[in-house]
Order: C-alpha cells, then sequence, then structure tokens
C-alpha cells in the first residue's frame, strides 16, 4: 500500500491486523479501489504555517465533495444521520444517529452545533435557533449519560422545527460567518497546525496534508469532542498510530511523505470500520479511497484546478468558492480565523 519494499509493508500491514485496526476486507477493497504506484502531540509553542486563499478555498471545495457530492459549501444543509455508530461503542442507549448541518457537518453529539448556535446568537441575538441552544447542550453536554439520553431523546423531538429554524437562519451572513469561525477554530487552526508539524521536512507537501487532516476532523472530530463514544478514533490516535509504524517524522523526500500519509489513512479507514455501522462504512472507505488517490499523484501542494474522483464522479477543484444560499455580497478572502476574537470561548 505503501512506497516500500515488499517486506516492510507486509509487515506493516500485519502489525495493524495485529493490533486490530483493519479488518481483511477492508484491506481487499482498499487494495483493489485504489492504485498506489511504488512501493503525537505539538511542540510548545508550535505555529502552523500561513495558508493561501485559494488553497484554504481548494480544501474547502474538497471537502464539501465528500460530505455533500458538490463543490458549493452549503450552510444550509441539516440533516438526521441514522445507525451510523455500532452499539458497542455507544454511550447514548436512545440511538444511534445523530443530527448534522451547515458547511462542516456540525454534529449535535460532538457539540459543535452547539457551538455554532451559540456563536451565532452572540452575532445576531434573538434569531431563530436561539430558543433551541438548551436541547442542544443537554444532548451534548450533560454531565451525566442518563441526562444525556434523555437531552438526546427530546432533541429528536423537535428537529423538524430545529430543522427549519437552521434553513431560515443560513439566509442571514451572520449565520454563515459564525459558521466560518467554528470551523476555523474547531478543524482548520488544529489541522494546520499538526499538518505542518508533520511536514517540516518537506513544507511542499503541507498542502495536502492540511486537506487530509481537516476532511479527518470534520468526519471523525477530535479526542475532546468525543463524548459521546467508548472508542478513541479521532485525528490524535489516527496521528498516533501512523507513528508508530513510521518511526520519526517523514523526511525531506516525497517518498518518505507519501509513506506517511497512507499509513495514516489506513489507519484511519480502520479505527472508523470498527466504529460505523454498514450505512456510513461505504461512503467513509469512498473518501478514504479519493484521498488515497490525491496522495498519489504527487500533487501535494494542491496546485489548481485539479479533479478529483469521489463516487465514481469527477469534480474539478479551482479554488474558488460558491456557497448556498448565497443572498449577499459574501467571500471568504479573510481567514475566518481572524475573527476569532469574536468567539465566545469554548
Amino acid at each position: 500500500i505503501f512506497n516500500a519494499s515488499s517486506e516492510d509493508c507486509c509487515f506493516c500491514l500485519e502489525r495493524n491486523m495485529l493490533k486490530s485496526t483493519l479488518s481483511l476486507p477492508f484491506l481487499i477493497t482498499f487494495l483493489i479501489f485504489v492504485h498506489i504506484p511504488g512501493g503525537s502531540s505539538q511542540p510548545p509553542g508550535f505555529q502552523a504555517s500561513s495558508t493561501s486563499t485559494t488553497l484554504r478555498n481548494a480544501i474547502y471545495q474538497l471537502n464539501s465533495v465528500y460530505q455533500y457530492g458538490s463543490t458549493v459549501l452549503r450552510y444550509d444543509r441539516f440533516n438526521y444521520v441514522g445507525n451510523n455508530r455500532l452499539p458497542q461503542f455507544n454511550k447514548l442507549r436512545s440511538t444511534r444517529g445523530d443530527i448534522v448541518g451547515g458547511r462542516s457537518s456540525f454534529s449535535a453529539k460532538r457539540g459543535t452545533l452547539f457551538h455554532v448556535v451559540r456563536l451565532y446568537s452572540n452575532l445576531a441575538p434573538n434569531n431563530p435557533l436561539q430558543k433551541y441552544l438548551p436541547f442542544l447542550r443537554a444532548a451534548w453536554n450533560s454531565k451525566s449519560l442518563t441526562n444525556r439520553d434523555q437531552g438526546w431523546r427530546e432533541l429528536l423531538k423537535i428537529h423538524n422545527k430545529l430543522k427549519l429554524a437552521w434553513q431560515q437562519s443560513s439566509l442571514d451572513p451572520r449565520f454563515r460567518e459564525a459558521q466560518d469561525i467554528i470551523t476555523a477554530q474547531m478543524y482548520e487552526d488544529p489541522a494546520y497546525t499538526r499538518a505542518d508539524q508533520i511536514t517540516s521536512g518537506l513544507t511542499s507537501a503541507a498542502p495536502l496534508t492540511k486537506a487530509i487532516f481537516f476532511d479527518s476532523l470534520v468526519w471523525q472530530g477530535d479526542l475532546a469532542e468525543r463524548t459521546d463514544l467508548t472508542l478513541d478514533s479521532s485525528l490524535t490516535r489516527m496521528i498516533a498510530d501512523a507513528n508508530e509504524y513510521y518511526p520519526g517524522l517523514p523526511d525531506s523526500t516525497t517518498k518518505s511523505v507519501k509513506e506517511w500519509l497512507n499509513l495514516f489513512l489506513v489507519s484511519r479507514e480502520g479505527l472508523v470500520e470498527r466504529e460505523l455501522g454498514s450505512q456510513n462504512l461505504l461512503i467513509s472507505r469512498k473518501r478514504v479511497q479519493s484521498l488515497a488517490q490525491l496522495v498519489n499523484s504527487n500533487n501535494f501542494e494542491l496546485t489548481v484546478p485539479f479533479v478529483v474522483e469521489f463516487n465514481a464522479q469527477n469534480y474539478t477543484i479551482n479554488g474558488v468558492i460558491d456557497i448556498y444560499p448565497n443572498t449577499s455580497p459574501f467571500n471568504l478572502t479573510t481567514p475566518a480565523s481572524n475573527n476569532l476574537t469574536r468567539a465566545i470561548s469554548l
């Protein structure tokens, strides 16, 4: 799977399987669909490098393709996702589902929906979503599992009303700003900082690594968010697994970074496979297969335009953002993280 000798490949795969990170069916699927040619914690004070507007927009487009099958950022989307966690990894008894919404699939169970609505209520008091804050908080941050389970049941009862309020609010630029800020604070900044550390020996590989880490955070979150699960399938765990099987950080060669990123993707899919129900497992595999194809296209700098294949369709990533709904002049030329001083403490 990686650019290494056959003995090295077999050794690494054997160690992965011995740790029950991957199952044989996934390995077979991965090898069939993805042809790959050839064979930790952050240091104190480490800062991510600057990321150009075009690159940030390309990463947004790529993630939107994986979420919604479109390069358009969907601020209005709001869905109940059922049967997406296996019961043995789910602390909540009432359901294995989740409620997700917005451009970054903000999650009720991971608390990111709550953070978006709370920030929006600071930016625009008395908005249509503000009255639902107690329900969102109870379903995510109740101190006891019993209370959280009850909060989730109550949230499901008002799901349709909450969905309507979310879609109405998506017409408000301040709501879209709230989504941008939380995306930057909880996904972009952590992903980009870690990507810069991993690729410190080959900075030209940082853009693709940032895209992969960003998508991993949006899809799986990080350990601090995962109060709903007993299994650690976070970005932190994925990085730790890849580092375990790759001694030291990648060096200054493309081969080294490619090997590490492929190990990371194998770790990601193995962890997700243990957690997800069948409904979302196929989509998860397709996301990883698409990202692996990008890794092995050698476009580490994500030079636009480029074409990404996902779910049997091709999408052109050009670094130019379209959004929906687009009811007023809007652009993403200023990084949302510059506005974090307006965000309330998480």
